[in-house]
């Protein structure tokens, strides 16, 4: 398991509240930064789950957020998914 630290947490769950709407169940890191094995300029690589967000799978990009700003050198990339 990697740890984030409490600052660069705080900077992906602002980005992840100023996109998703209230009601969101989890959010989590995946990709490179989650395995540890990221690069500096790597991407964030974050999905939220909300009941909201369309259940077929084919459409799951179709939330593709990206954040404007670079965090510790990579863009926060968000996917906002259905629970199920």
């Amino acid at each position: 398991m990697v740890m984030v630290p409490s600052n660069i947490r705080s900077v992906l769950l602002k980005f992840v509240d100023s996109v998703v709407p209230p009601g969101a169940q989890s959010v989590w890191l995946t990709g490179s930064r989650a395995r540890g094995d990221a690069r500096y300029d790597s991407d964030w690589d974050v999905v939220a789950f909300h009941p909201d967000a369309p259940s077929d799978p084919m459409r799951l990009f179709e939330s593709n957020q990206i954040s404007p700003d670079r965090l510790e050198g990579g863009l926060i990339e968000l996917v906002i998914a259905h629970p199920r």
